[in-house]
């Protein structure tokens, strides 16, 4: 047998081996995406984080825009 082709068939036994170790990690890394999605499937989406955040940013802006309204509508005005 001609050389060129000794080495290719040799070569090739290697190619064999490494594209059966990239199936098994394929299929670990795959195991793993999995077990990550369902750690964090219960976890808020972004949009709700936000969402939460714009509302409370809201709500803590009206309460000092109207403080002043606030306190003399409860009658906690301090002074004259």
């Amino acid at each position: 047998m001609e050389p060129r082709v000794a080495k290719l068939e040799a070569d090739m036994d290697y190619v064999k081996r490494d594209v059966g170790e990239l199936r098994v990690d394929m299929r670990e890394i795959r195991d793993r995406v999995i077990k990550i999605e369902a750690d964090v499937s219960h976890l808020p989406s972004k949009a709700f984080v936000f969402a939460v955040f714009g509302v409370v940013t809201a709500f803590l802006s009206a309460v000092t825009l109207f403080q002043t309204q606030i306190q003399r509508l409860l009658g906690l005005t301090i002074g004259s």
